[in-house]
């Protein structure tokens, strides 16, 4: 019987080896796949994630050029608290609302103009006040709204101060 088992070690012996070497590649494979497949994916979800932030980033509509949303603003700011009194074109009411197209005050220069923005005609009191009515202080308004409401009313109504 020895020699019918040892007919049968040499190639039970290669199988046995060839069987291990098969299972160890069966576990190796699916590892390195995984890791190729892992990668693939990573990739894939950085290009995503950069278009993503690209398109994100991007503005929808074009930004308007800030002395275009001085002006946009300044009118608004004009419209709501200036118009009133002073009439949409600037030309104030005859013997009861002083115009502001072409007035001494807005000729005077950004300083002078913000300074009756902010604190009405006492602003004024070295001025006759001819018409009898006083401006409102708009001490409310934040600093921007009074930049754009001063350019809006220095570049409609009025010649841009020396410098």
């Amino acid at each position: 019987m020895s020699t019918g088992a040892s007919r049968w070690q040499l190639p039970a012996g290669i199988m046995g080896i060839g069987a291990v070497v098969l299972v160890l590649g069966w576990f190796d494979r699916p590892v390195e796949a995984e890791a190729e497949t892992a990668a693939e994916t990573a990739a894939d979800t950085a290009q995503h994630l950069v278009a993503a932030q690209a398109s994100s980033t991007a503005p929808a509509t074009p930004v308007p050029e800030p002395e275009a949303l001085v002006v946009v603003n300044g009118a608004d700011i004009y419209n709501e608290h200036c118009a009133t009194c002073h009439m949409g074109d600037g030309s104030g009411v005859p013997n009861f609302q002083p115009p502001i197209a072409g007035s001494p005050v807005v000729a005077a220069g950004r300083d002078r103009l913000e300074a009756v923005i902010r604190a009405g005609s006492a602003a004024l009191q070295d001025r006759p006040n001819t018409m009898g009515w006083q401006m409102p202080p708009f001490g409310f308004l934040t600093d921007p709204e009074v930049e754009a409401l001063v350019g809006y009313v220095t570049d409609t109504f009025g010649s841009p101060p020396q410098e």
